[in-house]
């Protein structure tokens, strides 16, 4: 039977590419990517020709189909790579359900360690290394962000590394500092790349250092919070509470008219009612439906 590979690509810095990795990029020719233009451009990059390489995708969007094109090629003894547009295919990509599948399938998956940039910003952020919790994606929405700060008071202290896009790291930053006080940070942005640089703060020190960074580029978000303190829980414990008593009005309001009254028309009464964002509601509101 095939054997499917989980090959971790550099995050910046091409030289970061392992041996074993740029052997199993030349000698294997099955490839399911995050993007097929990312890979073929680092397949240029590194002078590794596309000759008769068999590549397709996988991604938020796609089907079940992918997942049975993967297991038919496993199946007739032929390897796949599972490749991920940086990093490693496993850390905030998509390709979990195929992990999943393959291995509830029989099938052997072998890791082709790389860099990954949670470890990397780790290393730099100057913050305890352990225990450290990765959260993902920063959510949007206040509801998921509170359900977020909850679990993270109740992991019993430690690093918290997140992603956030540059377009959203000042507003996300925020909001941690406003939550987490007296707590210490680091904000990474370019990692292993010609501009990379790393912020390390406290929360209250955030107001000035917030006009030193530059927002551009990926960034990665740590903060360390310490064991049984006190954070900004009274502050967001209310907004928690509105959110439980948008729940319990939803659910009765959807039972009650059921077939009668449009989701949207719904939202935006609750929204009235309870002051909160239209859209937000609505999102929570299809969840429930």
């Amino acid at each position: 039977m095939g054997n499917l590979y989980l090959l971790s690509t550099p995050i910046g810095n091409l030289s970061d590419l392992s041996l074993r990795g740029r052997q199993i990029l030349m000698e294997e020719k099955n490839f399911v990517v995050e993007d097929t233009r990312v890979f073929k451009k680092l397949l240029g990059c590194l002078n590794i020709p596309l000759g008769e390489k068999n590549i397709f995708s996988f991604h938020d969007h796609s089907n079940e189909n992918v997942i049975s094109r993967v297991l038919q090629l496993l199946s007739q003894g032929e390897n796949l790579c599972l490749v991920s547009d940086a990093g490693s295919p496993i850390i905030s990509d998509p390709a979990y359900p195929i992990i999943r599948s393959v291995l509830t399938a029989g099938f052997a998956i072998s890791s082709i360690p790389g860099a990954s940039s949670p470890i990397v910003a780790l290393e730099l952020s100057g913050l305890p290394p352990y225990p450290f919790h990765f959260n993902g994606f920063f959510p949007r929405g206040e509801r998921a962000q509170l359900a977020l700060f909850q679990r993270m008071m109740m992991s019993g202290g430690g690093t918290h590394i997140l992603f956030e896009s540059p377009l959203r790291v000042e507003e996300s930053v925020q909001r941690l500092c406003e939550f987490f006080s007296d707590s210490d940070l680091a904000v990474v942005r370019e990692l292993t790349k010609k501009f990379e640089k790393v912020y390390r703060f406290s929360a209250k020190e955030w107001e000035q250092i917030k006009k030193e960074i530059t927002y551009k580029g990926e960034f990665v978000v740590l903060i360390h919070l310490q064991h049984g303190a006190q954070h900004g829980a009274a502050f967001d414990c209310e907004r928690w509470n509105q959110w439980n008593e948008i729940e319990k009005m939803a659910e009765e309001l959807l039972q009650y008219y059921s077939g009668h009254v449009s989701i949207k028309l719904l939202s935006k009464l609750l929204a009235m009612i309870l002051r909160k964002n239209k859209k937000e509601v609505y999102d929570f509101l299809i969840s429930r439906k």
